[in-house]
């Protein structure tokens, strides 16, 4: 999601345990993300029925209806949830204790506890806790940049696709998320790829949905992957292409300097480069599958 530059990217040496501070940092996200005073995420579209997914998910990921789904990274699962509404089940694993819990009281709210079902997991973890294959797995919007490791993603992903599966990503592009807006200019200014022991440091007390609400755990690390290495992570592990698509829109606002329009398939806001402006990739997608007669 949005980042915000600390102005220090020297790392706290007696702080390396990178991924606890993170996971504090989104404990403290969920109760305000749930609150969703500003509609960012669109908590009461989602409890009147909506499929809240932006619309690039929808038209990609396609028809649902009888797929046994995985969505990784989920936080408090309205992704997850929009998806187990067509699905014939769906499970989410997120790192977050705050967000499972949010999640999976989600679920029994809307009675789909008997369709989705939520993991507390590190990513790497994931596999020791959910022994299946899945027809569809999926991540996205802000994922892999709370990853040190890419290649140590790329194999989790493709492991829980079974043979004749297909695997969705999508997120930010990183050639736009190297870049940081100043003066209304955009200027690179981190690297395009995070050394794992390295990451870039970050500390903002408010979160990306426009609210003022203070978070106290308000430093953060992450690490940008370019896309070759995302899919080459999955294509090593016996996946293969079927699409890899670049977007000039994104769904939430990534610069001050983007205009709003309406995305032709959900009718909500989503953000590009202003009209006259020279245009240039906001975000990327891709779908990748595992043939049927791989052998896992």
């Amino acid at each position: 999601m949005p980042r915000t530059y600390s102005g220090d990217l020297v790392i706290d040496r007696l702080e390396p345990d990178y991924i606890r501070v993170n996971r504090a940092n989104w404990d403290e996200r969920v109760e305000i993300h749930l609150r969703d005073e500003m509609g960012f995420y669109g908590v009461e579209a989602f409890l009147d029925g909506e499929d809240v997914r932006p619309g690039v998910e929808k038209e990609e990921m396609g028809d649902l209806a009888g797929l046994d789904v995985l969505h990784l990274q989920c936080h408090f699962g309205l992704d997850t949830l929009s998806v187990a509404r067509q699905a014939r089940s769906v499970v989410g694993v997120d790192f977050s204790p705050k967000a499972i819990t949010a999640a999976r009281d989600l679920a029994k709210r809307i009675g789909l506890s008997d369709r989705a079902e939520f993991f507390l997991a590190e990513l790497c973890t994931a596999p020791t806790l959910i022994n299946r294959k899945f027809d569809l797995v999926f991540s996205t919007w802000g994922a892999t940049i709370w990853l040190p490791d890419i290649w140590a993603w790329g194999e989790v992903f493709s492991g829980f696709v079974k043979p004749g599966g297909r695997a969705y990503f999508a997120d930010a592009h990183p050639s736009a998320s190297i870049l940081d807006d100043t003066d209304d200019l955009l200027m690179p200014k981190y690297s395009w790829r995070t050394p794992a022991d390295c990451p870039d440091r970050f500390e903002e007390d408010t979160t990306y949905t426009g609210v003022d609400a203070r978070i106290e755990n308000y430093r953060t690390f992450e690490w940008l992957h370019p896309i070759s290495d995302h899919l080459n992570s999955l294509l090593r592990c016996g996946l293969q292409l079927e699409f890899l698509h670049e977007h000039e829109t994104i769904p939430w606002k990534m610069f001050q300097s983007l205009e709003e329009i309406v995305d032709p398939v959900t009718g909500k806001a989503h953000y590009r480069m202003p009209k006259g402006r020279v245009q240039m990739p906001l975000a990327f997608s891709m779908m990748l599958y595992r043939p049927k007669e791989s052998q896992l």
